[in-house]
C-alpha cells in the first residue's frame, strides 16, 4: 500500500474520494517528520521524502505546503509556519501594506525514488484578508485565505489538484515502486440536477451541507471506495451515526452495476468493525428505497445511500409485520425487489438481511422507530433536530478512517 505520511490527516479529510481512488493511504509516523528549513520548496521535499524512507524502509509519499505572496515572489513559501505565526495578522498586513493583497496557496507531494525525487504541484490562486476572524476549522492561513474560485472547499484546492498531478502518474509510480494496482487518473463525478448529495459531492455552495455546516467543516467525507462515500448525516441523533453514499447517482442499493457489490460488501463490514471498535455495538444498517427517481417516497434523497447508526435497536421486530424475505448478499436486492417499487431494507446487528414491500409508509419511518426506542422521539425527523454537534464528534471520531483502526487494535 502507498503510504502519505502526515501529522495532520485532517486536512486531507475533504480530499478521501482522491486519496481513495489512487490507493493511496493516510498514515501518522510514529517518529518525528522533520521540517527542514530551506527557502526552496523541492529542497525541503527532498529531505522529508528521504528521512520518511529510511525511517520507514520504504519509499513513501510526503508533502509541504504554503503561501506565495505576489508582493514578495516567492517568499514565505516553505517557511509559511514560522512566518505566520511569528507576524501573525497585524505584521502581515505591516508587510503588505502599499503592495498587494494577492497570493497562491501551493502544496508539494514527493516520493524519493531510486536516488530521484519524484514530485508534483498543485496550487491556487487568491488573496489575503487578513481581518477575517480565526474560529474553528483547518487553521488560521486557510481562514485568511480567500480563493478566486466559489465554494468552500475551494480553500482545499491546491492539495486535491497536488493529488491529481499524482494521478497523471499514478500508475508508472506504483510500477517503479513494484506495487500491484488498480488506480487510475481521477475522473470526474456525474451528478444529477437538483440532487443534495451530488450537489455536495461536487462542492457547490449552494448545497444543504454546505448552507448549514460548510464554512466550518468543508467537507464531511470521513471515507471513500472506488463506488462509495461515508459521511456523518444532517439529523445525526446519537453519535457514530454514518450514511454510505453512491458516489454517482444511483436510485437505490438494488439498481447498482453488477461491479459495485463487491465494494459494497467489504465496505458494509469495515464500517460495520470499525463502530464496533470505537462505540462497543455494531450497528443496523437500513434504506428507504424510492420509487423512481424524483420520487423520494419515504426517504429523503432519491440517490442510494445506507443509514448506519450503531444502536441496540431490534427494528426487524417492528418491520416483520410486512411481506418480507431475506437476503444474503446485497446484489441478491435486485433479484428481491420488483422494479419501480419502494422498499424497505435492514440489516440487524446480528447480520441478518432483510428487505420489505413496504411501498406506503411514513418518511423516515425507521428513524422514527429507533430514537423512539432509545429515547429521543423528538430527533426522529432531521429538519427538527439537525445533530451538528453529534455530527462534529463523529467527524472527528472518524475522520482518517484506517488510521482510527490501527489505533484501536
Amino acid at each position: 500500500m502507498l503510504s502519505l505520511l502526515t501529522g495532520n490527516p485532517a486536512k486531507y479529510a475533504p480530499l478521501a474520494d482522491l486519496l481513495a481512488q489512487l490507493e493511496v493511504t493516510l498514515r501518522v509516523p510514529a517518529f518525528k517528520l522533520s521540517e527542514w528549513q530551506d527557502e526552496d520548496f523541492l529542497t525541503v521535499l527532498r529531505q522529508k521524502a528521504q528521512l520518511a524512507g529510511e525511517a520507514l524502509g520504504s519509499p513513501c509519499l510526503v508533502d509541504d505546503a504554503g503561501l506565495l505572496l505576489d508582493a514578495y515572489p516567492g517568499f514565505p513559501g516553505p517557511l509559511t509556519g514560522s512566518v505566520c505565526k511569528l507576524l501573525g495578522a497585524e505584521g502581515l498586513e505591516r508587510l503588505l501594506a502599499g503592495t498587494t493583497a494577492r497570493a497562491r496557496l501551493v502544496c508539494y507531494l514527493g516520493c524519493w525514488l531510486h536516488e530521484e525525487l519524484w514530485h508534483w504541484r498543485g496550487e491556487v490562486a487568491g488573496r489575503l484578508d487578513l481581518r477575517r476572524p480565526v474560529g474553528p476549522g483547518p487553521g488560521p492561513l486557510a481562514q485568511w485565505f480567500v480563493p478566486d474560485e466559489p465554494g468552500d472547499a475551494a480553500v482545499y484546492l491546491h492539495r486535491r489538484r497536488a493529488l491529481e498531478a499524482l494521478g497523471r502518474d499514478i500508475v508508472k509510480l506504483r510500477q517503479a515502486l513494484g506495487l500491484g494496482s488498480s488506480a487510475r487518473p481521477p475522473a470526474s463525478v456525474p451528478g444529477a440536477p437538483g440532487c443534495a448529495f451530488c450537489q455536495e459531492f461536487d462542492g457547490h455552495a449552494s448545497s444543504i451541507y454546505h448552507q448549514l455546516l460548510g464554512r466550518e467543516l468543508p467537507s464531511r467525507i470521513v471515507h471513500a471506495t472506488p463506488h462509495f462515500l461515508a459521511f456523518p448525516p444532517l439529523g445525526q441523533f446519537v453519535e457514530g451515526g454514518l450514511l454510505l453514499a453512491t458516489r454517482d447517482h444511483r436510485l437505490s442499493m438494488a439498481c447498482l452495476p453488477e461491479d459495485y457489490y463487491d465494494d459494497l460488501e467489504r465496505l458494509m463490514q469495515e464500517t460495520s468493525d470499525l463502530l464496533l471498535e470505537r462505540y462497543g455495538r455494531r450497528p443496523v444498517f437500513f434504506e428507504h428505497a424510492p420509487v423512481a427517481p424524483g420520487d423520494k417516497g419515504t426517504c429523503c434523497v432519491d440517490h442510494a445511500h445506507l443509514n448506519v447508526f450503531p444502536v441496540d435497536v431490534d427494528v426487524h421486530r417492528h418491520l416483520k409485520r410486512f411481506p418480507h424475505a431475506p437476503v444474503g448478499r446485497m446484489r441478491e436486492l435486485a433479484r428481491a425487489t420488483p422494479p419501480n417499487q419502494a422498499y424497505l431494507f435492514l440489516q440487524t446487528q446480528q447480520g441478518d438481511r432483510f428487505v420489505y414491500d413496504a411501498p406506503i409508509v411514513p418518511s423516515q419511518y425507521i428513524r422514527k422507530i429507533i430514537t423512539s426506542e432509545i429515547g429521543q422521539p423528538q430527533r426522529w425527523h432531521w429538519r427538527e433536530y439537525l445533530g451538528l454537534e453529534e455530527l462534529h464528534r463523529t467527524f472527528a471520531a472518524l475522520s482518517g478512517w484506517r488510521c482510527c483502526r490501527a489505533a484501536a487494535r
